[in-house]
């Protein structure tokens, strides 16, 4: 198996988080614009211009942007780690595949509703899949 092909589910994260990027960039626009005429709903603003007291900002775009760019890095670290050392196979490969398209489902959900138990469940679920490739990778480098 080709590096190139092993790193695919990679490169489609990497889309996916520039698209919730730029998805969230055009909310924002959208809220400063309806913000224009009504800034005291957001409550208190700091210096800056940042909100700083919005009860509900993990259920919108805005938290998700962040969950999009810290949560992965283990999975990318693991990829290349695997492609380097040789580790890739189908089974890899395969979990790869559904980490990704967990983590597609999950921002899909918390765009969508914000913070539910499904997005709990979906993220519970790409968690596991990062333990299980970090396990057998675990065993093959050290075993």
């Amino acid at each position: 198996m080709s590096e190139i092909v092993f790193l695919q589910p990679v490169m489609a994260l990497f889309i996916w988080t520039s698209m919730v990027w730029v998805w969230v960039y055009f909310a924002h626009m959208v809220a400063v614009q309806r913000a224009a005429t009504e800034l005291g709903r957001f409550g208190n603003v700091d210096h800056i211009g940042v909100a700083t007291d919005i009860d509900d900002m993990p259920n919108t775009p805005s938290g998700a942007a962040p969950l999009m760019g810290e949560q992965p890095v283990l999975f990318y670290a693991l990829m290349l780690v695997i492609a380097v050392t040789g580790g890739m196979d189908m089974f890899s490969l395969t979990l790869a595949w559904l980490y990704v398209g967990l983590r597609v489902a999950h921002a899909w959900v918390f765009l969508m509703q914000g913070y539910s138990r499904l997005a709990f469940g979906i993220s519970a679920m790409w968690m596991l899949i990062v333990l299980c490739m970090i396990v057998k990778e675990a065993l093959r480098v050290f075993l």
